[in-house]
């Protein structure tokens, strides 16, 4: 009997086993389906309007901390979000002030995120010379910028813009988004880009929301779209990596008051690799090379054409000729969105 009973639990496990490589193998085809349709189904609108962007952080984030303080003592580092403090929601730098302030100088439990694990540190704050509690460290909870929208969803339900993260000036951290907002912005011109000395575009944000931000990651700033009259009414179709050519290519920008324009640029090289840097580029447009030198900050998101279709996005200046560059493909900002 107990011989019985072993045997049915391998023929059970080994079963077990099959069903879940079928499902696996099926979970896979399926997402290979939906990268074959990107290629030949779905349509997008390109943009390469700029507008303004800010971000609000899930948290507060570290960006500084004083020596021999009690942040320092308590083993907290920069580049750490503060999510909770004695169980308490943190959700920006003046709550996590009226927290401390209300303290009254007693031990505060933190729960911090730190390389995407949570861990918990005991910090004990210190009056200064003001009789102020302070616990020796910088916060952040916010970001705001000049980027560019890459492409609309046919159904104006979504936007994805920059192809690359907004992080942290300080710190480098990708910022945790709890909230944020995409405004209209006027482009006044450029601070011309040199070897070595990226430049960067020269603009003000409006008042005028037209999307709010949903996520905030490696491939790029992802959102819903609020204003569909921001729209340009132009549908494309996309080329996936695997199908782009070295050569000729153009991408969409707004360098100036005349709103978006489109420059002539070649595709160099085709990498294989996971970041955002699956294209070098090279600016060959005389009159983009006039007004900003090649590319610029600012510029990250002008979405990349060829033969009339989207195959990606600009990410970064190659610092040493910034009329170079690289771009990432639109498959990865287009799984981003379905999935």
């Amino acid at each position: 009997m107990k011989f019985e009973n072993k045997k049915n639990a391998k023929l059970i496990f080994i079963y077990l086993i099959y069903i879940i490589s079928v499902l696996y193998i099926s979970d896979i085809k399926m997402r290979s389906t939906e990268v074959g349709k990107i290629s030949s189904d779905i349509m997008l609108i390109p943009s390469g309007q700029a507008v303004g962007m800010k971000l609000k952080t899930s948290g507060v984030l570290v960006v500084g901390v004083k020596n021999e303080l009690p942040a320092r003592l308590a083993g907290i580092k920069n580049g750490d979000i503060i999510k909770k403090v004695n169980g308490e929601t943190i959700i920006n730098t003046s709550h996590f002030e009226d927290v401390l302030k209300n303290s009254n100088g007693s031990a505060l439990t933190l729960s911090i995120e730190r390389k995407k694990e949570m861990m918990d540190a005991v910090i004990q704050p210190v009056r200064n010379e003001s009789d102020q509690l302070v616990c020796g460290m910088w916060l952040r909870d916010s970001a705001a910028g000049i980027g560019t929208i890459s492409f609309f969803t046919d159904d104006l339900k979504h936007f994805a813009a920059l192809g690359h993260p907004i992080n942290d000036i300080d710190t480098e951290k990708t910022f945790d988004v709890r909230s944020g907002l995409v405004q209209k912005g006027e482009i006044k011109g450029a601070q011309v880009g040199a070897k070595n000395n990226p430049g960067e575009l020269i603009g003000v944000m409006s008042t005028d929301i037209v999307g709010t931000v949903t996520k905030n990651d490696q491939f790029g700033l992802f959102g819903d779209l609020t204003d569909k009259n921001f729209v340009p009414n132009r549908k494309v179709g996309i080329t996936p990596k695997n199908k782009v050519k070295l050569g000729k290519a153009t991408i969409l920008s707004t360098i100036s008051q005349k709103g978006v324009e489109e420059f002539n640029i070649e595709i160099v090289k085709v990498s294989d690799n996971n970041d955002n840097k699956d294209f070098i580029i090279k600016v060959t447009d005389e009159h983009l090379l006039q007004k900003t030198g090649g590319i610029v900050q600012g510029m990250s998101g002008s979405p990349i054409l060829q033969d009339g279709k989207i195959i990606g996005a600009v990410t970064h200046v190659m610092l040493s000729d910034p009329k170079k560059g690289f771009g990432i493909s639109i498959e990865k900002m287009i799984m981003d969105i379905m999935y």
